[in-house]
């Protein structure tokens, strides 16, 4: 998100996020599953770091995000 500052460790604290969900796919599990073990484990995560309010707010701006990328020019949605 624009204007949005990255934590400290950020970027190893990815990679290794990045690298497990590689494994995943790899390990041949459906999208679906992954995506949904992604979810379960991150929503409480989001919630203890930023309180239930300040994180239906962050859902809330990414789902508008989402929907403006989806309609936005070069795309037919």
């Amino acid at each position: 998100m624009p204007g949005t500052e990255v934590p400290a460790q950020f970027i190893p604290a990815r990679n290794i996020l990045a690298d497990a969900i590689a494994r995943a796919e790899k390990s041949a599990l459906p999208a679906s599953a992954i995506t949904s073990a992604l979810l379960v484990e991150i929503l409480p995560r989001l919630v203890a770091e930023f309180g239930h309010q300040k994180c239906a707010f962050l859902l809330n701006k990414l789902a508008d995000e989402v929907l403006a990328d989806a309609t936005g020019p070069g795309n037919a949605h």
